[in-house]
């Protein structure tokens, strides 16, 4: 059984299936960066309604083209957390300029922010749109990243990639697992196309 806890602010409501267990939780439109920057103070007040021992978390514009369970499954018996790498900083993709050979993606480069890594301890740049783990340490997670996002707020700062820094600050922080770009495979990018997509990025102008 899967459960789908879909955060949005349109009011119809949209049916699972007998496997699907969706739950549609209001949330109001917030003026931009709130929608991505909130996200993690946005899951853990709907913590509790989390039933599973995993949690994936997904993008709107993210679709699943493969089954995922028993990928999942293994990745988690051997760490609690993962991320993935962001698709337009993997592989050949690194290549493709000298700013991107030097940094390895966007990272927030202010001292004065909670999502600031020295370069010494940046690894693999990943991506805000999937990231998986067991419950509690997801969990753990978000409520550590909503905090140093209040603390930057309290501050006048705004993380340059908003949640998407926090979050690359807590995997070089922590140093959790990552996973290749099939979580987030963007069919655009001829560097991906030796990876098998298990879930795509999709044009955000699509209805999805």
């Amino acid at each position: 059984p899967v459960q789908v806890l879909l955060f949005t602010d349109r009011e119809r409501s949209i049916e699972g299936n007998h496997r699907v267990r969706l739950e549609q939780i209001d949330q109001a439109a917030l003026p931009w960066p709130g929608p991505t920057l909130q996200r993690y103070a946005i899951m853990n007040r709907a913590a509790r309604l989390i039933s599973g021992e995993w949690v994936l978390y997904l993008d709107a514009d993210m679709r699943v083209v493969a089954p995922l369970g028993a990928d999942l499954k293994a990745s988690l018996a051997s760490r609690s957390l993962w991320a993935v790498a962001h698709p337009g900083y993997w592989g050949r993709g690194l290549a493709r300029s000298t700013w991107n050979r030097l940094n390895g993606g966007p990272w927030e480069s202010r001292r004065d922010s909670e999502a600031y890594i020295p370069r010494r301890m940046r690894g693999q740049y990943v991506c805000g749109g999937t990231q998986f783990g067991l419950r509690e340490n997801y969990m753990s997670a978000c409520r550590e990243m909503a905090a140093a996002i209040d603390r930057d707020a309290s501050n006048g700062l705004i993380a340059r990639w908003h949640d998407e820094s926090h979050w690359n600050a807590y995997v070089a922080r922590t140093r959790i697992g990552w996973r290749d770009p099939s979580y987030c495979h963007e069919e655009s990018y001829p560097w991906l196309r030796p990876l098998s997509a298990q879930i795509l990025a999709v044009n955000k102008c699509e209805d999805v």
